[in-house]
């Protein structure tokens, strides 16, 4: 094998052909390099260690975390001043008309039905509903303004605007849209497609980051920091480029559809580059201050020197598509929630009295009913099994039990409490046939609190 070897001082060595006499005593059989190649020698220089090869890794072109693009439904009802319980098993928790009250489609927050809501010092809303399930909320405080635009198909658009921070979403009803948040610091962008598709964009004071997902499974990346730097373009077959720079080195990846990749890698004064073909031959070349090696290999990486010890042929690789950033939940008139609890986790067959698990459920609600203060209407429904006079009262009972255990636990609103019996089913208690239907019967073997206003 060969190694280039630099002999002299580059400015001893400017004009290297013509000064080639004054720079090469005692250098027998060594050619003088091109004077491009930087006054560096060839010699030979017997077999060494094995050289490995190291590469970087590689990236996998990944989303960041983007849920709080899709939490709509919980802006929404934070914004709007209405009851929130948390989903737990076992209960339901329904926006209804109510049964003998207006309906309200338009007004602000003197409207009756928003008399007790919880506004802070400077805040006013207005809302309007149209029939057909457009809405527009507006509220106002002290620090921004909350827009809120719905249309019955969930397409729509939040906005919130302050002096420290701006927040935009904008969905259409396939689930496609866009997300726009800009706070003091940092600001994130998402455009997603319905198809997974899309980009993602977030720009700090000293880093940002681009991830571009593309149809057919490719991507592409960009980081940069402060001194740092990733280009990433990765396609669904393994292959893609990267460049990656961090202080004075720089590294580049490139991968080919036909099985060749090669990598040059360089830093201060030094620089490395591996070319590997197809079969697995390829070439090694480094270069650095006054020296050159260059050596060919074959696919086991032997040479004429010591041997190429060459990682894996790179993969490029992505992880991910952007999730459907949902729909809006749209704007019901304000009217009454009512919350249904399943009575087989209450009661025990044909029984009134709460099991232990009934008790603490109502304890893990009863704050937010304390909060709300608003009448509440507990009503007891059956299944269609036995008699209509034994099952209304088995409602009343058991409706009366619930009653009396908010009460324990300290909900001192108006309580309105009735048994139904069997007489408002939410589903079918038989099947076409006239034989039981065991699902719909669990249905409606409930109790619901109707919470109006």
């Amino acid at each position: 094998m060969t190694r280039r070897v630099g002999l002299c001082f580059w400015a001893s060595c400017v004009g290297i052909i013509a000064l080639a006499s004054s720079c090469a005593p005692g250098t027998d059989g060594i050619l003088i390099a091109e004077a491009e190649a930087q006054a560096v020698v060839e010699e030979t220089v017997p077999d060494g260690p094995p050289i490995v090869v190291d590469l970087p890794v590689i990236p996998i072109v990944r989303l960041p975390a983007i849920s709080a693009a899709g939490e709509y439904d919980a802006l929404l009802e934070e914004r709007l001043q209405g009851l929130s319980l948390t989903p737990l098993e076992g209960v339901e928790v329904v926006n209804v008309e109510c049964q003998n009250g207006e309906i309200v489609y338009s007004g602000d927050q003197s409207s009756d039905v928003f008399a007790d809501a919880d506004l802070g010092f400077g805040e006013s809303f207005t809302f309007e509903i149209d029939e057909d399930g457009t809405a527009e909320y507006v509220s106002q405080d002290l620090v921004g303004t909350t827009t809120i635009r719905t249309h019955a198909d969930g397409s729509g658009e939040f906005i919130e605007s302050g002096p420290t921070r701006t927040r935009t979403i904008a969905v259409e009803a396939d689930g496609s849209g866009e997300y726009y948040d800009k706070g003091t610091t940092t600001i994130t962008t998402v455009e997603a497609e319905a198809d997974g598709t899309g980009v993602y964009y977030r720009e700090a004071l000293r880093d940002l980051l681009t991830v571009t997902l593309l149809p057919g499974g490719s991507g592409q990346l960009f980081s940069e920091g402060e001194d740092q730097k990733i280009t990433i373009d990765a396609r669904s077959d393994g292959t893609g480029e990267m460049y990656y720079r961090v202080g004075e080195r720089t590294v580049t990846v490139l991968v080919r559809p036909d099985g060749s990749w090669e990598v040059q890698d360089t830093d201060f004064g030094h620089s490395l580059s591996v070319k590997v073909n197809p079969d697995g031959t390829g070439q090694y070349r480094e270069r650095g201050t006054g020296r050159a090696l260059t050596l060919d290999f074959d696919a086991e990486g032997g040479s004429a020197g010591p041997d190429i010890v060459l990682p894996a042929r790179p993969q490029f690789a992505v992880a991910d598509s952007f999730p459907q950033l949902g729909t809006l939940a749209t704007i019901t008139p304000p009217c009454a929630t009512v919350v249904r609890f399943d009575s087989a986790l209450f009661f025990e067959v044909d029984r009134a009295d709460l099991r232990p698990e009934a008790r603490a459920l109502l304890a893990e609600i009863a704050p937010a009913l304390i909060e709300a203060d608003r009448s509440i209407e507990i009503n007891g429904h059956t299944d269609a099994t036995g008699s209509e006079e034994y099952n209304l009262d088995l409602s009343q009972r058991r409706a009366e039990s619930v009653a009396s255990e908010l009460r324990t636990l300290g909900v001192g609103v108006e309580f309105t409490v009735r048994g139904f019996g069997e007489s408002q089913p939410v589903a079918p208690n038989y099947n076409a046939d006239g034989s039981d239907d065991p699902v719909g019967q669990s249905q409606n073997r409930r109790v619901e609190l109707v919470i109006n206003g």
